[in-house]
């Protein structure tokens, strides 16, 4: 397993964020990195449908190349989403502060 690629998530996921963030993803699959670590902003939401969209498919393409996804950050609003859609399952879900904002 690589060393971990973190990417910060803005406090807004959009779905023009949602895109970068999957670009980035396959980036560091492409270069080898297959631990990936989404980093979520305080106040950072799963609300966007999108998002959550994208979220499965990172988690897939990171399935894909055997690798390992981490959620850091995860408010417990957010868990309960990430719960409730079985994501729990597919990827470590590590609660607590945000990042940055």
């Amino acid at each position: 397993m690589s060393e971990p690629i973190v990417i910060q998530l803005p406090t807004r996921i959009d779905l023009a964020a949602a895109q970068d963030i999957v670009a980035r993803v396959r980036s560091a699959l492409r270069n080898g990195k297959n631990h990936i670590v989404l980093q979520f902003s305080s106040g950072s939401s799963l609300c966007s449908s999108e998002f959550l969209g994208y979220l499965v498919a990172v988690g897939k393409h990171v399935q894909t190349a055997n690798g390992r996804l981490e959620l850091r950050g995860v408010t417990p609003e957010n868990q309960r989403i990430i719960a409730m859609l079985h994501l729990d399952q597919q990827m470590s879900v590590d609660p607590g502060q945000g990042g940055p904002q």
